[in-house]
């Protein structure tokens, strides 16, 4: 929550760094408004703000493609403002035009893609996208789950409206002492999954926390899936990660799916290791 953190030290400071690499389209998704430093109403007794985005993880820009955000229009006159000026010479010490002009023009392109109501018709889209991915996977796979609630007051999540889903955060919030995960010590409202991210576990760890007697390494999805052109972002002892982006659509989601049902079957027939990942 950005009003959170400026509340609790922007008056320990004159600028907070909010490192966004991760999002970046928070101001493109209602549920995730309170998230966005950019969208504070900001008065002259805060701090000023800067954001860092990785472009290139779920934007629309190339490789290493990154970009800054000031705001601080409302300490403006006051001894801590930073001038343009100042700030971009700072900046191009560390920097050369040369060899980023690519980088440069993938960030006007990514910026008009985002301009007046399209950024917010994208984003909606790829929420939209991220809970059918959801609910194809409650329905068809067994040993590979999405990571979510599996029921949202009193009622199976897969079970409620995908437009409803897509503008209410409780479908992926963290409740203390909430039983499908094993997280421990935040508070009321502190977390939510990121509708974006698109992470799934696999068989392996019990929802207390325990290991079961038959497991799966996320490892091996892993792997498989980059044998049948599908790459994941990431994935941990039993959990795997796929970053969703506008560019998704069902077409992709299914083939996903459908790969995941496949490996599932492997698993089901004690499928060699050597038919499962040939070499």
């Amino acid at each position: 929550n950005a009003r959170y953190v400026m509340d609790k030290i922007g008056h320990l400071c004159d600028y907070i760094l909010f490192d966004s690499a991760w999002v970046g389209y928070e101001q493109f998704i209602p549920m995730m408004k309170d998230c966005s430093p950019l969208l504070l109403d900001l008065k002259p007794e805060d701090a000023g703000v800067i954001v860092t985005q990785s472009v290139h993880k779920q934007q629309a820009g190339f490789s290493q493609t990154s970009q800054i955000h000031k705001k601080d229009h409302h300490i403006k006159g006051q001894a801590r403002y930073c001038n343009h000026k100042r700030f971009n010479n700072a900046f191009m010490m560390h920097a050369s035009t040369s060899p980023f002009y690519a980088l440069f023009s993938a960030l006007d392109v990514n910026a008009k893609i985002h301009d007046g109501e399209a950024g917010l018709r994208l984003w909606r889209d790829a929420v939209k996208t991220g809970i059918e991915a959801r609910k194809e996977i409650l329905k068809s796979c067994e040993l590979i789950r999405p990571f979510i609630p599996d029921q949202v007051d009193g009622q199976s999540w897969g079970s409620y409206d995908t437009d409803l889903i897509a503008t209410n955060k409780k479908f992926f919030m963290f409740e203390p002492d909430a039983s499908w995960h094993k997280f421990e010590g935040y508070g009321e409202g502190q977390y939510f999954v990121d509708p974006c991210k698109l992470l799934l576990t696999t068989a392996g760890i019990a929802e207390d926390g325990s290991y079961a007697d038959f497991g799966i390494p996320a490892t091996l999805l892993a792997n498989f899936l980059r044998e049948n052109g599908i790459i994941p972002e990431k994935c941990d002892l039993n959990s795997i990660l796929f970053l969703l982006t506008p560019a998704e659509d069902m077409g992709k989601i299914r083939h996903l799916v459908a790969q995941i049902n496949r490996f599932e079957k492997f698993i089901r027939d004690d499928a060699p290791l050597n038919i499962v990942l040939p070499r």
